[in-house]
Order: structure tokens, then sequence, then C-alpha cells
């Protein structure tokens, strides 16, 4: 092999890596989930709870029994309808988020719970977060599209 031979393939070589580092990146820019502000959530039906401007938790009760070894997060819904949908979103997101996430059947216990610190709402879907802790909750009218770029953002950010 020559010296313009060897040049020719080092160049082809250094372009092959460049290109593959960029789709690399670009991949993994479109698969790692959206941050959105509280307004942004609140525009695709999320209402955030709990949460200050700057982002610290304020003291709030346990809406489910939750242990150090639990880290589910739980979506409450009041009928077979909602908990279609919701299985149906889970079906699209990632797999440490669907697997950590149980959706489940609201209680009496859990409604009178939830009634405490969502009292202008009569129809929504609650968010559990891993510590037990009511999250926020979505609004209806519940469109499937915005619930999994909201979730995707509160589950994987907040």
């Amino acid at each position: 092999m020559n010296e313009l031979d060897k040049r020719i393939y080092k160049t082809i070589a250094i372009i092959f890596v460049v290109v593959s580092v960029i789709m690399v990146l670009v991949f993994n820019r479109l698969m790692t989930p959206r941050f959105l502000s509280t307004i942004e959530l609140r525009v695709n039906g999320y209402i955030l709870l709990n949460a200050d401007r700057d982002g610290s938790r304020k003291l709030s009760p346990s809406i489910v029994n939750s242990n150090e070894d639990n880290k589910k997060w739980f979506i409450v819904v009041d009928n077979e309808s909602e908990k279609e949908l919701i299985s149906n979103l889970l079906s699209i997101v990632n797999d440490p988020m669907k697997s950590n996430t149980e959706v489940m059947l609201s209680t009496p216990i859990i409604d009178s719970k939830l009634f405490q610190q969502v009292s202008n709402q009569n129809n929504f879907i609650a968010v559990i977060n891993d510590t037990g802790k009511l999250s926020g909750y979505f609004k209806p009218p519940f469109d499937r599209n915005k619930m999994v770029v909201t979730y995707s953002s509160v589950f994987t950010h907040r």
C-alpha cells in the first residue's frame, strides 16, 4: 500500500467515526424525555402539586403506603376505560418507566385522601410518586399523546 492509499483509508475512518458519534448523540437526544416546565405541564393537562418555584417539595400526606424498597409510581384511575387508556399509554413509554409504574383503581379511602388535596376537580387521573405522595393529576380531556410526553417528563425529571 502506498502513502496515498493510507491517507485515504485514514480519512474514511475519521469520517466514519465522526458520523457515528453525531448519530449516537442525536439518537440519545431523541430518546431522552424532555423536561417540561410547570406551564408546559399545565398546557398539556397535568397539574403539578407540592412544588415551589425552586422545585423544593412541601410536606403533604401520603396517599399510599410506600417503603424504601418500593420505588413504584402509581396512577390512580376511577374506571376501566381510564385504566385501559393508561395501559395503552404505558405500552408506549420506555421500560424503566413502564416497569416502575402501576395502574390502580381508586378505593374510597384513596378517594377521600385525594379529594383533600384536589378540591376543585371532580374528574382527574392522579399520579402518586415513589414516596407515596400525590405528585399531580391529569385533568380532562385525556389526550394520550400529551399524556405520554407529560408523564415521561414528570417521571424522569421530578
